[in-house]
């Protein structure tokens, strides 16, 4: 007995010293943690602010507060200060799981056409967070006198294809925009292995959710992904913003009760989803998703004016959700005139057998019969009665501008005239422009020269490469929709010319000084708007994409200058096409002239660009009781040039934050935690194992041994 109890002591002591080596563990993990800075145990406002929506007495702000603990509610103060820094306006808000934790607030009982600053700070907890401080510059009253104003137009950002460079040259363009206008697509619901795919993505690391985005919890990861862009923050925090969204918002070339890309056996009920987004959109962005006078946005219902005082009215156009008919009825355009092309075994496109050419022409026609049914919408009925009562009360009041913000490209545009475009060209330009036709149309074998300056085709640019028999087919079945003039995209106003005849029918108030806005198509185009009738009713500016790729990555084997003389070529009224680039435009407004310059940035590969003023076009006003008589017009290019290389991590994942989630405290006390109660339980278990074996053999005794022990 006394032998066992000898090492029952060496074993307890030897215990007693693991356990002191484990708890100073603990300690030295629990002063690791420690050690970190401060701010890493505090709330934080890792997705900066944001403003928008904004009216002459009235804003949106908002912010997103993020804390390592997630509590169910927690309190944030806004404040709102004029340009001499004195608080004007402050409130505690909560900020709510339910929400997820984002803080929007509308402020009211503001002066017109002032500018003011803002900031939130973290009140609960141990305090001291604050975020960065905002600006944003309220509109002029309705009825003032207005002698101009300024803003940027962008469409169509993917984080995948690059970075979002032309925020952040927008703001060193000019940080004094009265706001800024997203026109959509302002996030993509893809997954990273979708447009573009991991070979072809800039960006391939950092999406969240590592998947196509369909619940409400993937919307709103997604957007707390985007809202990580440092330059999406910047521009976000100097002006207000005026947002509508497109397509991508919820799931590609939607519409009314569907989309291209959403599969009800794997995605579950569309309409479900649907609301997810416009859920997780009014959360994340300063929109006005309550009332704005007797006039209610909640919802998908998002069209809406903006008024400048007496120099224009914005009307801000829901193209998608609430009654447009499918966009996809037909599929692939080209596509289709490829397979068509492959039947036949068509590899001569100048010489057609005769019954692929009435093949193709019957095509066309069926297509313009198409797409002029009286039963294909993009407005609802209730929109297009607001278009036609606002629109002519902003006229008889006297505003000068009537400008539209909306998703798609307006102009008719057809495809690029390539043939013709090397027609107006002089004889040493057409000779290059027409070898690179006949090597695109794989007419001199099959090997051409890749144009294209994407980051994913950078290997082979300006080298001459192998094409492929479906690289062959497709450039084939363009030259031919140049030719014919079938229209470049049906997903445009023009796949639904009667839609757009009932809508110029409801501006007829307004056509002497209208402007519409447009993105979605990724590239650049300036045109003068025609009626029925042939004649001029306003201008449309289509700016391209933040960073979405453009024409030049599927038709790569055509330089940007011959795409773009090919579709000025086809398309009479078209002013200005550029094929190629990612940017932005910025509109100068004054009652006499539109101004609209397209900006463009070399590349978004990485953050070190450069920026270039490529075109300047100007529209100018017709007074009451003119006839107009002048379309926009091409002005020569503005010069500017500005950006260059910045230093910093790209985005705050970079910078080592590793999620707008913060893990990283809670790992490391719960593993102190653990170090500290894990040898204790096992220490537990052995004492009672122990136990019980001396008390099972103590009643194997006999009384007598039992007394003697």
């Amino acid at each position: 007995g006394g032998g066992n109890t000898s090492a029952e002591a060496e074993e307890r002591a030897g215990s007693r010293t693991a356990m002191r080596l484990l708890w100073w563990a603990a300690v030295l993990v629990l002063v690791t943690a420690a050690s970190q800075p401060v701010e890493a145990f505090k709330f934080d406002f890792l997705h900066g602010v944001a403003s928008g929506d904004p009216l002459s007495d009235s804003i949106v702000l908002w912010t997103r507060i993020t804390h390592r603990f997630e509590p169910e509610t927690t309190q944030v103060r806004w404040v709102v200060l004029d340009s001499e820094g004195a608080e004007v306006a402050s409130a505690v808000e909560l900020a709510a799981a339910s929400s997820d934790y984002t803080v929007k607030v509308i402020v009211d009982g503001l002066l017109p056409a002032t500018e003011y600053k803002y900031y939130f700070e973290a009140v609960d907890g141990d305090g001291g967070s604050r975020s960065p401080t905002g600006n944003f510059r309220t509109l002029p009253d309705p009825s003032a006198h207005v002698e101009r104003a300024k803003f940027a137009v962008f469409s169509c950002s993917n984080w995948g294809w690059g970075h979002f460079n032309a925020y952040d040259a927008a703001y060193a363009y000019d940080s004094a925009y009265d706001f800024w206008i997203h026109l959509g697509d302002y996030y993509y619901e893809y997954g990273p292995e979708t447009y573009p795919s991991r070979a072809e993505a800039v960006r391939a690391r950092g999406l969240e959710p590592p998947h196509e985005a369909v619940s409400l919890e993937d919307y709103r990861l997604r957007h707390a992904t985007y809202r990580l862009d440092p330059d999406l923050q910047r521009l976000s925090a100097s002006a207000a913003l005026v947002a509508i969204w497109d397509d991508h918002e919820v799931a590609d070339n939607q519409f009314s009760t569907g989309a291209h890309n959403h599969d009800p056996e794997t995605e579950g009920n569309f309409t479900a989803r649907r609301d997810s987004a416009i859920r997780a959109y009014h959360e994340w962005l300063p929109t006005r998703s309550g009332k704005i006078g007797d006039e209610d946005y909640v919802g998908d219902r998002y069209f809406r004016e903006l008024k400048i005082g007496n120099l224009a009215s914005m009307f801000v156009l829901e193209t998608r959700m609430l009654n447009r008919t499918n966009p996809d009825e037909l599929g692939d355009l080209m596509g289709g005139t490829a397979s068509m092309l492959a039947a036949a075994a068509v590899e001569d496109v100048r010489n057609l057998p005769e019954e692929v050419e009435k093949s193709l022409v019957e095509r066309r026609d069926f297509l313009e019969g198409y797409r002029r049914g009286e039963n294909k919408t993009l407005l609802s009925w209730e929109e297009l009665r607001w278009i036609e009562r606002q629109t002519r009360r902003s006229a008889e009041s006297g505003v000068t501008w009537q400008l539209f913000a909306q998703q798609i490209v307006m102009a008719d545009i057809a495809f690029a005239d390539l043939d013709r475009a090397a027609d107006l060209v002089d004889a040493s330009r057409a000779a290059g422009w027409r070898e690179q036709i006949d090597n695109a149309t794989c007419s001199n074998g099959a090997r051409a020269v890749s144009f294209s300056p994407a980051p994913f085709m950078k290997e082979n640019f300006m080298k001459e490469v192998d094409l492929s028999a479906r690289d062959c087919l497709s450039m084939r079945a363009g030259w031919l929709h140049g030719k014919l003039k079938i229209p470049y995209n049906l997903d445009m106003w023009a796949g639904y010319l009667a839609e757009r005849e009932r809508f110029y029918e409801a501006t007829a108030r307004a056509t002497r000084n209208m402007v519409v806005y447009s993105g979605d198509s990724h590239n650049s185009w300036a045109s003068n708007l025609r009626d029925k009738d042939g004649n001029i009713i306003a201008a449309e500016v289509a700016g391209t994409s933040v960073s979405s790729a453009g024409i030049e990555t599927f038709v790569p084997f055509l330089s940007a200058d011959l795409m773009s003389a090919g579709f000025l070529a086809a398309n009479p009224d078209l002013l200005y096409a550029n094929t190629e680039k990612r940017g932005f435009f910025v509109v100068d407004l004054t009652h006499e002239t539109h101004r609209a310059t397209y900006v463009s940035v070399d590349q978004v590969e990485t953050r070190d660009y450069k920026a270039f003023c490529e075109a300047r076009l100007e529209y100018d006003s017709v007074g009451v009781g003119q006839r107009r008589e002048k379309g926009m017009r091409l002005l020569s290019g503005e010069h500017c040039d500005f950006g260059g290389p910045r230093e910093g991590p790209a985005d705050r994942k970079e910078a080592g934050v590793g999620s707008q989630y913060w893990v990283a405290a809670p790992f490391v006390i719960t593993s102190a935690i653990l170090i500290m109660l894990v040898p204790g339980l096992v220490l537990w278990k052995r004492r009672s194992a122990r136990k019980r074996e001396r008390y099972i053999a103590m009643m194997e005794m006999s009384l007598e041994e039992q007394q003697e022990l």
